[in-house]
């Protein structure tokens, strides 16, 4: 909820919030629109930097080879899983055996072979210092020519291996079952040498590996199989022995008559548990008595008969009850006909709850009967299932060790096969051509990175920026501080429009009024215009006489304020007063023809007040000022004196209205002793300057001491983005006035 504006010209009630709720979204707007400078810097700095990285960059090449990995093994005949298994590729899916693949081109062993058949240790290109080789232990160098490459100590091998990796960059392309090789050098054809020799080293390494575990799987399936070879023959005689021991007939479990029958007798268990559940429901659905339902389960009885038989007697008797009494004869003779029918109903009712009663016994016994029947039969059942179980365990034991053998035996002769051909599933789809464009730098890329990376820390720096600044920066920062309506909102006033116009004989005392007296027109006229008709309704009945200003911090811009709601006040008419009580600063509002002594005078009695009265020029009213005098050594206790209030009761009597300024209540203790004097109190903020700490302060020094705090006036607001949206007050006020 925003803060209540206690104002009646070009202004709405509720405070500061736009009407779309979109307070914060302006607020963030706004911390980025204040800070746009700092923005643009990070965001150039960024480019700056791309640019420089791009210019002092080496051109790097990428040498690229594309390989198509795929499951077919390229029309050879290999062992399938077996051999998957001993490559150790089985139990995974396609996408983990490409990472595999992807993993076993970036490992170290394909990496040396790579720099011992290139001379890798030899190559100065490769082998030049980095800028980082410095901070480590080992420090690379060429190896001299005629030097084996297998006499590097391990620490130069290590090193070279790394740098190796660092240039390497392999990956599954996705969707695809292609991988991509990629090697960067600063050599263009060194570059494409050694994304070719890698591919050729993993070629042969996927050949020989699949070859290798195509042979190794062949001898050992020779070994197994004279082994398996005396397994089924064993499990063959184990089986006709058990057979024939426990005088079973048949190879299927279902040739078992205990079995049978037990099957034929559990269906004719379920049916009559069926039966007996749905008697057993008749029968419970009997004894309720109730001839209605009792009516939907025997739909051929008599029931339906005599209820309606009974529901038609007794209309009738109790209309002839109604018209002849209960001793009337013909009442008589329907009562007995009721009764009758009452009593038929009930025989009839008990003939049917016995007749399903002794249903439902019968389905019972015979449920009995069957599940006696049944246990019987499952002792039977299990007594020879026990023995077949057996039967079958050694059965199935047999099938597998012979099919197995079968299998086997099927590998081994395949493997005959495998072992003299070329067993791979790699195909090159691509290899490295001599790359003519380098990769890096790709200014492009980096000018876009260098840019989104100053954005980046531009909104970062912004943020952190808003969160270390404590100052009031919306309307509903002082809402949060203080429970005080927005009396008014000024906007910001140019320097320039302080100046004073030559061409008038505006003296130096009426210079902040340049704004109101030649500006009525403007927007920061119409706010002061807005504030006044707020300060006339302030209270209920009269307004109040004595006002003060005051703000929490210097320079927050108290006389302007002052100086010009008092022009506006005194342009309606009235006889206003405007003391300049800030003595700390010394006279300010004073006209250099006139030596007064200003309130200071006042109150030491060195003169009268009436004697220290400057009169502003206005078109009509009557505008006074009393300026503020010498530096007293002591201001807070001539503000709080007995003369100070004996003036302002004075003045009462002879204005309409009188302004005070005041001191910074934050700061100094004037504002603070003259508060018990005024009518109201009107603390003034200024947005982007005044702190949060420092409002907080002066209202609640204020608080302690007045209930006057009337509310808080706003200045330097950009009324645009504070109040009515970004952009939509301009174009409203200028229907109404041309721009001033």
């Amino acid at each position: 909820m925003g803060p209540k504006l206690m104002a009646t010209d070009g202004a709405t009630p509720g405070g500061g919030e736009p009407v779309d709720g979109g307070h914060d979204l302006n607020q963030v707007l706004e911390s980025f629109r204040k800070r746009k400078l700092f923005n643009f810097a990070s965001i150039g700095a960024g480019l700056l930097l791309a640019i420089l990285v791009s210019a002092f960059m080496v051109p790097r090449y990428d040498g690229i080879v594309d390989l198509n990995i795929h499951p077919e093994g390229s029309g050879a005949l290999d062992l399938g899983d077996l051999a998957d298994i001993a490559t150790g590729a089985g139990g995974l899916d396609w996408d983990a055996k490409v990472q595999t693949q992807v993993l076993i081109i970036q490992s170290d062993p394909l990496a040396w072979d790579v720099v011992s058949q290139l001379r890798l240790d030899q190559n100065p290109v490769f082998m030049r210092s980095g800028s980082l080789d410095f901070l480590g232990k080992c420090k690379l160098r060429v190896t001299p020519a005629g030097k084996s490459i297998d006499t590097l100590p391990p620490c130069e091998r290590y090193g070279i291996l790394r740098r190796f990796s660092k240039a390497l960059e392999v990956q599954a392309l996705p969707k695809t079952q292609a991988v991509e090789i990629r090697f960067r050098s600063t050599d263009a054809q060194l570059a494409a040498d050694v994304a070719n020799r890698l591919t050729a080293s993993y070629l042969q390494h996927n050949f020989l590996t699949r070859y290798q575990a195509t042979m190794q799987a062949s001898g050992w399936l020779q070994d197994r199989l004279k082994e398996m070879k005396t397994d089924v023959e064993l499990a063959g005689e184990q089986l006709a022995d058990y057979q024939k021991t426990a005088n079973i007939i048949g190879t299927d479990e279902s040739d078992n008559l205990a079995v049978s029958q037990l099957s034929d007798m559990g269906k004719q268990l379920t049916d009559a548990e069926a039966d007996r559940i749905l008697k057993e429901a008749k029968y419970r659905l009997a004894m309720t008595g109730n001839p209605e339902l009792i009516g939907t389960i025997v739909p051929d009885s008599v029931l339906p008969t005599l209820r309606g038989q009974e529901a038609q007697l007794n209309t009738q008797l109790a209309q002839a009850k109604a018209e002849y009494g209960s001793r009337y004869p013909r009442v008589v003779q329907l009562q007995s006909q009721v009764d009758q029918v009452h009593e038929a109903l009930t025989v009839e009712i008990a003939n049917i709850q016995a007749r399903f009663k002794s249903e439902y016994e019968a389905a019972l016994h015979t449920e009995a009967d069957l599940q006696k029947s049944m246990d019987r039969l499952k002792q039977d059942a299990f007594s020879q299932s026990a023995k077949f179980t057996k039967y079958v365990l050694l059965k199935n034991e047999a099938d597998a060790k012979e099919q197995l053998y079968d299998d086997l035996l099927k590998k081994l002769d395949e493997a005959g096969v495998a072992a003299g051909l070329k067993s791979t599933n790699v195909d090159v789809i691509s290899p490295a051509d001599l790359p003519i464009k380098p990769a890096l730098p790709n200014i492009p890329l980096f000018l876009v990175v260098g840019a989104a990376a100053g954005l980046l820390f531009g909104v970062v720096g912004t943020f952190v920026l808003e969160q270390l600044d404590h100052s009031i920066r919306f309307i509903g920062d002082v809402e949060e501080i203080v429970n005080l309506p927005i009396m008014g909102m000024l906007p910001h006033v140019a320097p320039e429009s302080l100046r004073v116009d030559p061409r008038t004989e505006v003296t130096g005392e009426a210079r902040l009024l340049r704004v109101v007296i030649q500006s009525p027109h403007s927007e920061f006229a119409e706010a002061i215009s807005a504030l006044r008709s707020a300060l006339l309704l302030a209270s209920p009945g009269a307004p109040p006489k004595v006002v003060m200003l005051t703000s929490p911090l210097p320079s927050e811009g108290k006389s302007l304020t002052s100086v010009n709601l008092a022009a506006s006040l005194a342009l309606t008419g009235r006889r206003i007063l405007l003391v300049d009580a800030d003595l700390r600063r010394g006279p300010r509002l004073v006209s250099p023809e006139r030596k007064l002594s200003g309130l200071t005078g006042c109150l030491s009695g060195a003169a009268t007040w009436r004697d220290q009265l400057q009169a502003i020029p206005i078109e009509r009213g009557t505008l006074m000022l009393i300026s503020a005098g010498v530096r007293p050594p002591n201001p807070a206790e001539l503000l709080g004196s007995k003369e100070m209030e004996s003036m302002i009761d004075e003045w009462r009597k002879e204005f309409d209205f009188v302004l005070i300024d005041t001191p910074p209540a934050a700061i100094v203790t004037d504002a603070i002793v003259l508060s018990p004097f005024a009518d109201a109190i009107l603390l003034i903020v200024r947005i982007n300057k005044t702190t949060r700490f420092a409002l907080r302060q002066a209202y609640s020094r204020l608080a302690m001491v007045s209930e006057k705090v009337t509310g808080v006036i706003m200045n330097d607001v950009e009324v645009a983005r504070q109040y009515y949206g970004y952009g939509s007050y301009q174009k409203y006020y200028s229907y109404y006035h041309t721009k001033d």
